[in-house]
């Protein structure tokens, strides 16, 4: 269903949060998001993007449904966003799985 890579950055996902690591789980979350859209096109979206600069510009997307924005966002949050009161994942993994499912049936399995 997914590329490779965006298992291994799941995996590590899992890892990180078995060992109660929840920064380096939205780490890997991020990284996952990320390399599905190494893979697959959308929007303005360019390969060569980081995890973070590929959560930003879904951010701003006004075609997204709430709850994929919210998670986008939320998982946009850290260590930063906690200390202030902002949103930020406590559930990475779910966070992950909410976008890299909605565009996967969005993008319908098509490779560009």
């Amino acid at each position: 269903m997914f590329p490779i890579k965006v298992y291994k950055e799941l995996e590590g996902l899992d890892n990180a949060l078995a060992n109660q690591n929840i920064g380096l789980a939205r780490v890997h979350a991020r990284r996952a998001i990320g390399e599905f859209f190494k893979e697959y096109s959308y929007a303005d979206i360019q390969p060569n993007m980081n995890a973070m600069h590929v959560l930003a510009m879904l951010s701003i997307d006004t075609s997204l449904p709430i709850e994929i924005h919210l998670s986008i966002k939320k998982l946009q949050g850290g260590l930063r966003a906690k200390l202030n009161n902002e949103v930020y994942s406590e559930k990475p993994r779910e966070d992950a799985l909410t976008v890299l499912q909605y565009f996967v049936l969005l993008l319908g399995h098509k490779k560009s």
